[in-house]
């Protein structure tokens, strides 16, 4: 089924955009060794049970950059950008690899119970990924957006309470066309010359559909026609030695980013971010011992709108609370 939802939290708007609940979103906390996230899936009063879900551990904080770990450290995503757009493209790009991978396993798995609920607890510090899969009623389906979340800290205990953004769509066998497309970057997101040519896999429902060859011969894009219910997803077989990649989409199109990383860079502080989410997120931090919060800097995790290839900011609001004992 179609997964039109394809960034933390991505949302395709055909009419326009509705802005709401701007705020800004700097966040100084000290998380937790050990947390928890609670998902709460509800969509126009309809709550959703038997919502499939899948936690992945993607890495871990060093410094002022996150770093893959396990399976993930094997592909050329490092996240050191800490803007909304850079953000957003992070989580489709590690949503992307985990779930076309076969030898990247989920840490756990669950279903939301008869209140949309699904608890994943006794986390230990890290970057993690949620994705929810494409839930089927009658004649439509739910699509649930991903998101990323940060465990981190010293002596407390991080909850997360999750609101993700979730869609619902009428089946259709409407076709449509769909294109990727390669665009080459260097270290300040502007276009550079091709360094060679790429090899592309497109999945269609997680299945391997077609792999495809992009270069200068065909304009670094390919298109293809489908129903528009399924689900397709890209992934560049290969990454070129110096480069590391992104992934963005919409309901039709998908780009790949190959982005140069010199050898010697320095990484970007994260910043205070104004910004609008789509899933609400309350966090609650409980100290073990009296200590003070050491002022980490948190980035604005969630979620963002995507709209054609151009992130637009929509939705509703980004929350925080934190208690002491």
């Amino acid at each position: 089924m179609k997964h039109l939802m394809k960034t933390i939290g991505a949302v395709l708007c055909a009419g326009g955009l509705l802005m709401t609940g701007a705020a800004a979103t700097q966040l100084a906390f000290a998380a937790g060794d050990i947390g928890s996230l609670t998902l709460h899936c509800v969509k126009d009063d309809v709550i959703l049970e038997n919502l499939q879900w899948e936690l992945y551990r993607v890495g871990s904080r060093e410094g002022n950059t996150f770093v893959p770990e396990g399976e993930f450290a094997s592909y050329s995503v490092i996240i050191d950008d800490f803007s909304p757009e850079a953000m957003a493209a992070f989580a489709e790009t590690y949503e992307n690899i985990a779930l076309t991978d076969p030898d990247i396993d989920p840490l756990r798995t669950g279903a939301t119970d008869a209140q949309g609920t699904l608890v994943f607890d006794a986390l230990e510090s890290g970057l993690y990924l949620v994705c929810g899969s494409v839930l089927e009623v009658d004649d439509g389906y739910y699509i649930p957006s991903s998101l990323l979340f940060e465990i981190n800290g010293e002596n407390t205990t991080m909850d997360w309470d999750a609101y993700p953004k979730i869609e619902y769509h009428t089946n259709s066998e409407l076709e449509v066309i769909y294109t990727v497309k390669k665009v080459w970057l260097n270290e300040n997101g502007e276009l550079r010359d091709p360094a060679t040519e790429i090899t592309v896999e497109i999945y269609r429902d997680l299945e391997l559909y077609e792999t495809v060859v992009l270069s200068d011969a065909n304009n670094w894009t390919y298109e293809w026609k489908d129903k528009d219910y399924y689900d397709f997803r890209v992934i560049e077989t290969v990454i070129p030695e110096g480069f590391r990649v992104e992934y963005e989409s919409n309901e039709t199109q998908y780009l790949i980013k190959n982005i140069y990383q010199p050898t010697d860079t320095t990484t970007s502080t994260p910043q205070d971010t104004t910004t609008t989410e789509t899933t609400t997120l309350i966090t609650t931090a409980t100290e073990d011992e009296r200590l003070p919060q050491t002022g980490q800097l948190w980035w604005p995790v969630i979620l963002l709108a995507l709209g054609g290839l151009v992130f637009l900011a929509m939705g509703c609001r980004f929350l925080f609370a934190s208690r002491e004992e």
